[in-house]
C-alpha cells in the first residue's frame, strides 16, 4: 500500500489505483481530464465507476485541510 502524497484530496483513491493512467481507463476519461477532476472534483457517476471498479465506498473521503 502506498502512501498519499500531502495535500492530496482523496488519498484513498491514490492508494487503490497505480496511476492517472488507470483511473483514466475506468472512467473513460483522459488523464489530463482525470488530473483535473482530481483537483476540482470527480461527477457522481465518475465516483460510482470507481467505486465499483475498486469495491470501496469510502474512496472520496477527503483529507483533513491544511490550515
Amino acid at each position: 500500500m502506498r502512501l498519499a502524497q500531502p495535500g492530496v484530496r482523496y488519498p484513498k483513491l491514490y492508494q487503490e489505483f497505480k496511476d492517472t493512467e488507470e483511473i483514466a481507463d475506468t472512467i473513460n476519461r483522459s488523464r489530463r481530464y482525470v488530473k483535473k477532476a482530481l483537483r476540482d472534483g470527480f461527477t457522481e457517476r465518475e465516483k460510482a465507476m470507481l467505486i465499483k471498479a475498486k469495491e470501496r465506498k469510502d474512496l472520496f473521503e477527503e483529507a483533513p485541510r491544511a490550515i
